[in-house]
């Protein structure tokens, strides 16, 4: 997924988060937030892919984030960079 987002070649990158995000989807935690989830999004917003970044953010559900830890301090800050990039 990095390599085709570093040459910008998007449908790939899409494919290979869903793939990555179906397989690792069960043991959704941290891990899978900081190494996928949240890298590719923030490149699709770096980049203006903002449909790519939406249909992304539809994963949320699979994360189970306690209030106020980390992870969900992460995802509503990705949530909220989303919004502010988008509504521009």
């Amino acid at each position: 997924m990095f390599h085709a987002i570093e040459k910008r070649q998007w449908i790939p990158a899409s494919e290979a988060f869903e793939s990555g995000m179906k397989t690792f989807q069960k043991e959704a935690g941290g891990h899978l937030f900081y190494g996928l989830f949240q890298p590719y999004v923030l490149s699709c917003l770096e980049d203006r892919q903002f449909a790519a970044a939406k249909d992304a953010l539809k994963w949320t559900k699979v994360f189970e984030a306690k209030t106020g830890s980390i992870l969900a301090n992460g995802l509503a800050e990705l949530d909220a960079d989303f919004k502010r990039r988008t509504t521009r």
